[in-house]
């Protein structure tokens, strides 16, 4: 697609594997129906709907861990000016191997919606 070199679209396909989880399942800007599924503890997965995430079979640290130690990812983070894509988005913060998990737990915990940052 890209016209990479295998080993390039390897590491490509690595970072996106994980990353690709995370946007779903992570932050401010999860999808609508993971914060949903948080909010409401009523609400079950459906796996025949299309455009369910799949989150809750995700063991979200673990994914996060797997894409910090990402090679595509060490490398982006030791160039200062390319750090923030490696947020979920650009109002997130960084990722530390928790941060998914501490923000899914505020979600529940403080109502959290679309865009709200967790309380310091």
């Amino acid at each position: 697609v890209f016209e990479l070199p295998d080993e390039d679209m390897m590491l490509l396909g690595e970072f996106m594997r994980y990353w690709d989880i995370l946007r779903q399942c992570c932050g401010v800007q999860m999808s609508s129906s993971w914060r949903q599924q948080l909010l409401d503890e009523n609400i079950t997965s459906n796996e025949h709907n299309p455009w369910y995430s799949a989150c809750d079979t995700y063991n979200i640290s673990r994914v996060e861990s797997r894409f910090m130690s990402s090679i595509l990812f060490n490398e982006i983070n030791r160039l200062p000016r390319l750090r923030s894509m490696l947020r979920v988005s650009g109002r997130d913060a960084e990722l530390n191997g928790s941060y998914c998990e501490r923000y899914n737990t505020a979600v529940r915990r403080n109502h959290l919606h679309f865009n709200q940052m967790m309380p310091s």
